[in-house]
């Protein structure tokens, strides 16, 4: 009995220590740059936005990207009185240096690493698209081959027949596999050496240019 509840301690120990180890991680994972607000800097004629300033700071230090809060100032060339606008200097957490830029008065807030991130990301699904797209045209323009492979090779299969005479359309419809491999079926009628008629279906299963199988069998 006392083994039992030395075990079960020990059990609700680890899972304790478990969850706080994973909590840690949550937190850490979830935890936001750190404003350091004497780093921040307006000029005189636009002190009386500081605690805008201050809001705009902690608003870019959210951003996933800004690991570290390095430093904030006005950006002059864009700013007015009543239209103020604050670039914040981070660094990610790859160690790039970048600013952000936080819109005074709309509170937009305009990251370029996330632009960039997005921007590669949208980059990447067109160039997958189109791959799919290539590789689709490249498949279709294989299909139109497959035919003419398996009439090849259903010919040289055929080649000691005698008197044959096929008796099904040409060229035959493929039924198509969830594979995406065609199967092609021609009937035709020949003679044994002994002049008994015979009756054959030839079948060829393709699936690549060189990636097929012909078989030949009685049919009724």
């Amino acid at each position: 009995m006392a083994s039992d509840q030395t075990l079960l301690a020990k059990h609700l120990q680890a899972l304790f220590c478990g969850l706080v180890f994973g909590s840690g991680l949550s937190m850490n994972a979830l935890a936001q740059a750190e404003v350091d607000f004497d780093k921040i800097w307006l000029p005189a004629f636009y002190q009386e936005h500081m605690d805008l300033m201050r809001s705009s700071a902690e608003l870019a230090a959210k951003e996933p990207d800004c690991k570290q809060f390095l430093r904030g100032s006005l950006v002059e060339d864009t700013s007015t009185l009543e239209a103020p606008k604050f670039r914040f200097i981070c660094r990610s957490e790859e160690g790039e240096t970048f600013a952000i830029v936080v819109d005074g008065v709309t509170s937009k807030v305009t990251n370029p690493l996330k632009e960039l991130r997005e921007e590669r990301d949208r980059a990447q699904a067109e160039k997958e698209r189109m791959q799919q797209e290539q590789a689709e045209a490249q498949k279709l323009e294989e299909q139109t081959q497959y035919w003419p492979i398996c009439q090849k090779a259903i010919a040289e299969k055929l080649v000691l027949m005698q008197n044959m005479v096929i008796v099904s359309r040409l060229p035959p419809m493929p039924i198509i596999s969830m594979d995406e491999s065609f199967t092609y079926s021609m009937n035709f009628d020949a003679t044994s050496t002994h002049g008994k008629p015979l009756k054959y279906r030839a079948t060829c299963i393709i699936s690549g240019l060189t990636d097929y199988e012909v078989k030949i069998k009685p049919r009724r």
